[in-house]
């Protein structure tokens, strides 16, 4: 029976962690276990970091690490789990695959109310923050800088400076 490394290395730590029992809390996109703080698993790449330990890898390296055995023994669990996580249904195996869809996410701007001019926000890091005037002009140009609209605030009821909006690009 041949061995399909890929399939090994795509089962989830997190589905691993559940089989095993072992307590995790999650943050965001990564785990943290209960009983070893400083280690973390990255949900979205299905690695670990053991920072106290200065240790890193996929799962049959954190089987390895976790349950203190060699890396012939941690093949061996790790193959039971890949023949438990493989016999269960698509949906138990959907949930470990979650984090993996919501990262197609995309950033609508058209939710913020941005101003047509950057006159304001230009203003402000020249002269307040001492940016070079080229360097802001270009950026502003590049639209790595847009103007949000002045806002009221709701307590005081004053009108805020409109909000200096950085967009990301990929």
């Amino acid at each position: 029976m041949a061995i399909n490394r890929a399939e090994m290395k795509a089962l989830p730590i997190q589905g691993y962690l559940d089989y095993k029992g072992i307590d995790y809390t999650t943050e965001h996109n990564r785990l943290r276990l209960v009983d070893h703080d400083s280690c973390v698993i990255n949900t979205d790449k299905n690695v670990f970091f053991w920072n106290s330990k200065q240790i890193s890898g996929d799962l049959g390296d954190f089987i390895t690490a976790y349950e203190n055995v060699t890396p012939k023994e941690a093949w061996v669990r790790w193959s039971e789990f890949g023949r438990h996580y493989n016999g269960q249904d698509e949906t138990e195996k959907a949930k470990y695959q979650a984090s993996a869809r919501e990262n197609n996410y995309k950033f609508n701007w058209q939710r913020w109310r941005t101003a047509q001019t950057k006159n304001n926000s230009e203003n402000y890091l020249v002269n307040e923050r001492g940016f070079d005037a080229t360097f802001v002009q270009r950026l502003a140009n590049a639209d790595f800088i847009k103007q949000g609209k002045p806002r009221q605030d709701r307590q005081t009821k004053e009108w805020q400076k409109p909000a200096i909006l950085f967009p990301w690009h990929d």
